[in-house]
């Protein structure tokens, strides 16, 4: 108010204001009025300078209108309700119980009676027992994120939900769950980290019984593309409700965490899983021909280059701006009308494109640094990677929370979270640029999984870091061989505890054979 009468004051030399010296208004200004018209003049003057309620009032030039204390009053209890709401706001951000709410007399209803407190206490429990399963199941990161978005898009994002995501993405050991009350204690001693889990000590060839042409590998389930033009399906598919009709003949399939996403020749879409974020479609996309998936969002690309994204788009993921939400194909008009894309990588909220200038560009969520441009920020369009500009890269690669590319040199770059030396650079450190692997050349082909880097060099595959997100697993801080020598490997594929190497026809297995293990085709799950 002050700053807006000040902004209303005349100049001090216009001397039709009436103004004396020190500011006061002269007594004559009001008793020599010869005229209506003269007192109509002096109203405009005063009501020009926008006068408080109390002076215009005590003139005479407003009646019955409330006084300069009580519009005061007025404006302190403004001020007062808008403090409740806040502390109102700050108490409701904690979730509280509701007799909690009930005893604060936030809601209706009074104190709680006690079979309220009894019914809130079995809410309770049984909210325990639910999380305690959903934890013994060592959910992956993104399941988190799943969860933490399904309760984000009824009440926002909450320090509860922010905290809820950073225990579990954290994976506590039942130890640690027991310590906090999440878990009750039972006999069995067994912790979870010593559940028998089928692991392979190094890559298996799958028996397929006709030669294979390409692999694609989503958060625990795959595909795999065989000479006939058949699909063989690997891995668990029951997030998505079995394995999907549809996809025979298709020419690419893309594969994230809760879908997967087909293109006929044609160019029509096939989708499975339940699309809650728009992630699938059966669009049609003339001229389609890649498709890659994240955990709510899908990218594709098509013949002449063009790049084309669906599905949720918080964090610019879909790298159409400011677009929240796209539930049909979206063309990438930024990206399209620069250059033309040969390949595309896609995780769980970013998004890296290789292109025919051999540059890599990158958008989306900005977390760990995975991006590669030297921060955290998010990107809502398509952003080159300085750091490899003049470096022509040939295969890059998008990770749960890091990123990878190779250089037509054949060096290995990495950046990201560090953890577990996936990135190769002989510690765990973040790297929020593009970094060269020491020590490391003649890489082929590259691929991000949970916790590790896969890469082939020399017709064989290697691993950084460790495809089993477990504790007392193996680590590996230098490249490790886990194929058999000069097999002919030229492609890999890594999933949350799995991999697949590919070359000559053959495909080999990595890590927890549940999810690599062949399905029957006629068996639904």
């Amino acid at each position: 108010p002050l700053a807006m009468a000040s902004d209303a004051l005349p100049p001090r030399h216009d001397r039709e204001d009436a103004l004396s010296e020190d500011g006061q208004e002269t007594q004559d200004t009001i008793t020599e009025l010869p005229s209506f018209n003269d007192t109509t003049r002096v109203l405009e003057r005063r009501l020009r300078q926008r006068m408080d309620v109390g002076s215009l009032q005590s003139k005479g030039i407003l009646k019955g209108s409330p006084s300069l204390h009580g519009a005061l009053h007025a404006s302190q209890a403004a001020f007062a309700f808008r403090q409740k709401l806040s502390t109102m706001n700050q108490a409701l951000q904690r979730r509280p119980e509701r007799s909690e709410l009930l005893h604060r007399n936030i809601l209706k209803g009074g104190v709680a009676s006690p079979l309220q407190e009894r019914r809130e206490q079995l809410q309770k429990e049984k909210r325990k027992d639910a999380l305690a399963k959903f934890l013994q199941r060592r959910p992956s990161p993104s399941d988190v994120e799943r969860v933490v978005a399904s309760c984000s898009d009824k009440s926002g994002q909450t320090e509860a939900a922010d905290t809820l995501s950073a225990f579990l993405t954290a994976r506590p050991s039942r130890t640690e769950l027991l310590s906090k009350a999440i878990l009750v204690d039972s006999t069995d001693d067994t912790t979870a980290d010593q559940v028998r889990i089928d692991v392979t000590e190094s890559a298996e060839r799958l028996q397929l019984g006709q030669s294979a042409r390409h692999v694609v590998v989503g958060t625990n389930f795959g595909v795999i593309f065989l000479e006939d033009g058949t699909l063989a399906y690997v891995g668990d598919w029951s997030a998505l409700g079995g394995t999907p009709t549809g996809f025979e003949g298709a020419i690419a399939v893309g594969c994230g965490e809760h879908h997967a996403v087909a293109i006929t020749p044609s160019g029509h879409l096939k989708s499975a899983g339940d699309g809650t974020k728009y992630e699938t479609s059966e669009e049609c996309v003339e001229g389609a021909a890649e498709i890659v998936c994240g955990t709510f969002h899908s990218v594709l690309r098509t013949r002449d280059g063009a790049v084309w994204s669906f599905g949720w788009g918080r964090n610019g993921r879909l790298g159409l701006g400011e677009v929240e939400s796209a539930s049909e194909p979206q063309l990438i008009a930024s990206l399209s009308e620069t250059c033309k894309v040969l390949k595309l990588a896609c995780s769980r909220s970013h998004t890296l494109a290789l292109t025919d200038a051999q540059m890599v560009l990158s958008w989306g969520r900005g977390d760990y640094g995975v991006l590669g441009h030297n921060s955290d920020d998010n990107e809502h369009t398509p952003r080159i990677i300085e750091t490899l500009r003049g470096t022509p890269c040939v295969d890059i690669s998008a990770g749960f929370s890091h990123s990878a590319a190779v250089a037509a040199n054949g060096s290995l770059f990495t950046w990201g979270k560090g953890d577990h030396h996936k990135l190769g650079h002989n510690n765990d450190s973040l790297v929020k640029a593009p970094v060269a692997v020491p020590d490391l050349a003649h890489v082929t082909s590259v691929s991000c999984g949970f916790l590790s880097t896969l890469f082939t060099k020399g017709g064989a595959g290697y691993i950084l870091g460790t495809v089993l997100p477990y504790e007392n697993t193996q680590i590996f801080t230098r490249p490790e061989r886990v194929t058999g020598e000069n097999v002919g490997v030229h492609h890999c594929a890594a999933g949350r505890e799995f991999a697949l190497f590919f070359g000559g026809g053959d495909v080999w297995g990595y890590g927890n054979r549940a999810h690599f293990r062949v399905l029957d085709a006629n068996v639904q799950e």
